[in-house]
C-alpha cells in the first residue's frame, strides 16, 4: 500500500495486487466522487478506507459485526450494522430512507470531506430489490457529488446479474 502522507487529501491513490495480474492496478478516490469497487471480498476497500479515514471522518455500514470489523482491520470511526436484529447502531436492510437520512446528515455535518464504505449492495438488493437500490445509490450519489465526501461500494460482480453490473458501472467510476 502507498502511504497517504505525501499525497493531496483530494486525491488519493491506493494500490492493490490483483490476484488474477502481477501488476498492480491504480485507485485514484476524488472528493465528490462516488465508486463501485469490484471485489469478491472487501478487503481491498477497507484498506483503502482505512487509509482514507486516517486524514477525514469515516461511515462504514456493513454486514460484518462491527466488533469483528474494528479488530480485523483495526478500524477508527462510525460503524453501522446491517441486520435485521433489533439493536443499537443496527440498520435494517429495508429501511432505505433512514439509511439515506444517516448518510446524508454524515455527509452535511462533515462538509469538510468525509469518506462512506457501504459494504452490502448485494444484500440491500435482495431485501429490497434492484430498483430501489437504484434509487437509493442514485439519491447517495448525487449528495456525494455535492460535497467533498468519498463514497466506496465493494461489489461482487458474480453476485448480481451483468444487467446490474452494467447499470451500476454506468452510475459509479469503476475502480477494479
Amino acid at each position: 500500500m502507498a502511504s497517504l502522507t505525501h499525497l493531496a487529501p483530494a486525491v488519493v491513490d491506493i494500490f492493490r495486487s490483483n490476484h488474477d495480474s502481477p501488476s498492480p492496478e491504480e485507485c485514484t478516490f476524488k472528493n465528490g466522487s462516488s465508486y463501485m469497487v469490484k471485489e469478491e471480498k472487501a478487503y481491498f476497500s477497507y484498506k483503502a478506507f482505512t487509509q482514507l479515514a486516517s486524514k477525514r471522518n469515516g461511515l462504514i455500514i456493513t454486514r460484518i459485526h462491527p466488533p469483528r470489523l474494528k479488530k480485523q482491520y483495526n478500524i477508527s470511526g462510525e460503524i453501522l450494522w446491517l441486520s435485521t436484529l433489533d439493536a443499537d447502531n443496527i440498520i435494517k436492510p429495508n429501511d432505505l430512507n433512514k439509511l439515506g437520512y444517516i448518510i446524508n446528515s454524515f455527509i452535511e455535518n462533515h462538509c469538510d470531506g468525509c469518506i462512506i464504505l457501504l459494504d452490502g449492495i448485494e444484500y440491500l438488493i435482495l431485501h429490497d430489490g434492484f430498483e430501489k437500490v437504484l434509487t437509493f445509490i442514485s439519491y447517495i450519489t448525487d449528495k456525494i457529488s455535492q460535497s467533498k465526501a468519498i463514497l466506496l461500494i465493494p461489489t461482487s460482480p458474480k453476485a448480481l446479474t451483468q444487467k446490474e453490473v452494467t447499470v451500476l458501472e454506468r452510475k459509479l467510476e469503476t475502480c477494479q
